[in-house]
């Protein structure tokens, strides 16, 4: 696990700016007196891991709907794990009917894998298959783990994140291996059964010792995005989503791809663009932090924004200690002793740097520590600390006594379109223009879950000028001037902004003719569309100018699209008069309408900016005619020619004909031979008997079969300099 990696740390002129100005963020320096009181004890919590592979998971999930924040640890082989309910603000060791696998527990997870309201539980196992217990009401639990297809390697299983990958509006869930066992995603079939889509989604290109994973949405584009954490030097991977059908592995492209013993890992977004920013535990070697460039790459600044670490670090997660609208960073390690730090609470100080905060609470904190998860189990407000340690020592429960002026603000999230648990959510509060970003996971850390609530420090601000919610769904609701130090609940689709619509075309420049089709821009549960021309479904295609919007109709509820407004360049109408050459003159092209307003451009001459195109040469001609926008008409011309050779040309005598049974044999001149175009037999009315395209052979003979016999015929020869010979031929 010990692997000694230098890293060359090139940063981007953007960063550089980020790192000096510090203009992006109205970070205040709050005159806080914080601390952390260790009250495990005090609160029941009697949890240890005894024996087995680096410690057990930590959920600080309210698993039981109540509003306060429990805790439920992993536990060693042939222990049950262990459940504390929180009765507000005090725990208490609970049983629940119908769990009973004793398996060594590894990531725990309260999720609601049916959608029907009620937390459903689910846990990693060390060697054996994972377990997921269905929630039948009142707290009373089935094993459904055969039942539901989740049948996994007996392998050593770390992690697992829960995410709506293919937005669908059901949770999918990714598995990870620690070992040469590939990693696995198995799809939810609607609550009703999973099925393992791994191989035909690529969602392990590399089959690596992977510890954990953190699944969010890097680049902005709406799908859920996966970074795993791999052991031993094998380099960290960064697996696109591409539209929820597979994944691509980017994490060359992405400069992601670190060589270190990663464990833990966690995002944050540092300097408020939405973006997330990814952390890494690691070895003495140090920890990393992968700035979000915005660009699709990534650039690794823990020694420059001091968060390295630099001893062996495990579970990493991210809070606001303060309250001061500035993500802090906490560390647990499993190195015992003083020598080197146990744990580590790093304190965002400005744009992208933190300071080394050891509170006299902590001080004396020289446990080996693995998981931690973060939530609010007194509901003050302050975001406390939940740490499983290992060797037999009790876990950990640290308080978050800080005292200051600050305000804060918690988001509770209920999807309706998408999934109920509303993970894969972002949501943003804007403070006097400021933004401060957060993003829902079922998964983070190492073997952790995070408390179901978004928690917003606020700072000093007394006010919030709105709160944003992007669900996974597409649907963006927005509260104005929500109130603070509460909690805001919040059910999809009820602050609805309007629905976007999407366009298969650019909606700026379309062209009569043309076609648009507009498109709902939601994904999820089962809905329908009726539009305001009456027509249903999804799709619309449209070819008239007006005004569209839909309306998105849900069981209960109905909601509205934004309305755009189509319009469509009319092309001008043209007539043309064309000219042939012929002995009096070469060819000419007229249109009309000949108003101005109109732009010409011509294949033969780009410089030729007019209705009339003269002195032309036989041969093909294209216009583009535009009447505004980037709208144009194509026209296609053929000149051709009508000039009518003389006999006492020397170049016609030059011609020799021969008859021979029903076949015409032609011998041209070698200057004749390359520009021959057409060849005709006509009669003497000027229909045509016969056609023959054939080329003369390289002697300069063409052949024409099917003569008639006793028929007066013409044979005519059309070159490419305008020439056009004619021949009378008549047998007797």
């Amino acid at each position: 696990m010990y692997h000694n990696t230098n890293y060359k740390r090139v940063l981007r002129p953007a960063l550089l700016v980020y790192l000096i100005s510090g203009l992006l963020f109205a970070f205040q320096q709050s005159h806080a007196q914080c601390d952390f009181e260790e009250v495990a004890e005090a609160q029941n919590i009697t949890h240890t891991f005894n024996a087995g592979v680096l410690g057990g998971g930590v959920s600080f999930m309210d698993f039981d709907g109540d509003g306060w924040d429990d805790l439920t640890f992993g536990t060693s082989k042939g222990e049950l794990i262990e459940i504390y309910k929180n009765n507000q603000g005090q725990f208490e060791k609970v049983s629940l009917t119908g769990i009973t696998n004793t398996c060594e527990s590894k990531q725990v997870a309260w999720i609601d894998f049916d959608n029907d309201g009620d937390k459903d539980l689910f846990y990693t196992c060390a060697e054996i298959n994972a377990v997921l217990y269905r929630n039948d009401g009142n707290l009373n639990f089935t094993d459904v783990t055969a039942e539901m297809g989740l049948t996994t390697p007996d392998a050593l299983s770390m992690g697992a994140n829960w995410a709506d990958f293919d937005r669908d509006g059901w949770l999918d869930l990714y598995i990870t291996y620690y070992g040469t066992i590939r990693n696995q995603l198995f799809k939810n079939h609607e609550g009703t059964s999973f099925s393992n889509i791994s191989l035909e989604t690529n969602v392990d290109p590399a089959g690596k010792p992977a510890f954990c994973a953190v699944v969010f949405d890097y680049d902005g584009d709406q799908w859920e995005d996966i970074y795993l954490a791999n052991d031993r030097s094998t380099r960290n991977d960064l697996i696109r989503n591409v539209a929820g059908e597979s994944f691509e592995d980017v994490s060359a492209i992405s400069h992601s791809n670190l060589a270190m013993d990663a464990m833990g890992t966690t995002i944050l977004d540092m300097n408020g663009d939405g973006l997330f920013e990814i952390y890494v535990s690691n070895s003495p070697d140090g920890n990393a932090l992968l700035f979000n460039n915005g660009d699709g790459t990534f650039e690794e600044i823990a020694q420059e924004s001091g968060t390295i670490f630099n001893s062996v670090g495990w579970g990493v997660n991210t809070l606001d200690i303060d309250n001061d609208a500035c993500d802090d960073l906490y560390v647990s390690g499993s190195v015992v002793g003083i020598e080197v730090p146990s744990s580590a609470l790093y304190r965002a100080i400005g744009p992208l740097h933190f300071e080394t905060t050891q509170y006299p609470g902590m001080q004396g904190d020289t446990l080996s520590s693995f998981s931690n998860a973060v939530g609010d189990f007194n509901n003050d407000g302050k975001t406390d600390i939940a740490v499983s340690n290992s060797n037999g020592t009790y876990s950990q429960l640290w308080q978050n006594t800080c005292i200051n002026d600050n305000h804060w603000l918690k988001l509770q999230l209920e999807g309706t379109i998408s999934n109920r648990d509303a993970i894969g959510t972002k949501a943003v509060v804007y403070m006097d223009g400021i933004p401060n970003y957060q993003y829902k996971t079922a998964g983070i850390s190492f073997m952790a879950q995070n408390t179901d609530y978004l928690h917003f420090g606020l700072a000093e601000s007394t006010t919030v000028d709105s709160l944003i919610v992007y669900w996974p769904s597409g649907l963006t609701d927005k509260l104005i001037n929500p109130g603070i130090d509460q909690v805001v609940h919040l059910s999809e689709g009820s602050m609805a902004t309007l629905v976007p619509l999407t366009t298969s075309h650019n909606i700026e420049s379309l062209c009569t003719g043309e076609e648009v089709t507009l498109s709902v821009g939601l994904t999820g549960r089962t809905y329908d569309v009726q539009w305001s021309d009456n027509s249903m479904g999804n799709n619309l295609i449209v070819s008239e100018s007006g005004d569209y919007h839909a309306t998105i109709k849900f069981a209960t509820e109905s909601i509205s699209s934004e309305t755009l407004s189509i319009g469509f360049y009319d092309l001008p109408e043209v007539t043309s008069r064309v000219t042939d050459v012929t002995n009096d003159g070469l060819g000419e092209i007229a249109l009309t309408p000949l108003t101005s307003g109109y732009s010409y451009l011509w294949s033969h001459d780009i410089n030729l900016n007019a209705p009339i195109a003269s002195d032309l040469q036989p041969g093909n001609y294209v216009v583009k005619i535009a009447s505004g926008a980037d709208c144009y008409l194509t026209l296609t011309f053929e000149i051709k020619s009508n000039i009518v050779t003389g006999l006492d040309d020397p170049l016609v005598q030059s011609i020799s004909y021969k008859r021979q049974a029903d076949q015409l044999i032609i011998e041209l001149p070698t200057e004749l031979r390359s520009k021959l175009q057409q060849s005709q037999v006509l009669n003497t009315n000027g229909q045509r008997l016969h056609k023959a395209n054939h080329q003369p052979s390289e002697t300069g003979h063409l052949a024409i079969a099917n003569i008639p016999h006793r028929q007066t015929i013409i044979v005519q020869l059309r070159f490419s300099d305008g020439r056009l010979i004619k021949k009378l031929f008549f047998e007797d």
